[in-house]
């Protein structure tokens, strides 16, 4: 593996982690917002799609 692979694993992961943090947190608020929630799963899901194909050498 290269060390990009690394990288690019590492920061899905860290991408991963935030998103569940941040919707842990707007969870517990009164304040329910679905664009929030689109925002934050659309950029996860969009940057773990890149990575993977970045990773396959697509």
């Amino acid at each position: 593996m290269k060390l990009s692979d690394i990288l690019t694993i590492i920061a899905s992961i860290i991408i991963f982690g935030l998103t569940l943090f941040i919707s842990g947190r707007l969870i517990n608020t009164s304040c329910f917002n679905w664009l929030d929630y689109m925002i934050m799963f659309g950029s996860l899901f969009g940057n773990l799609g890149i990575n993977i194909l970045s990773a396959l050498g697509k």
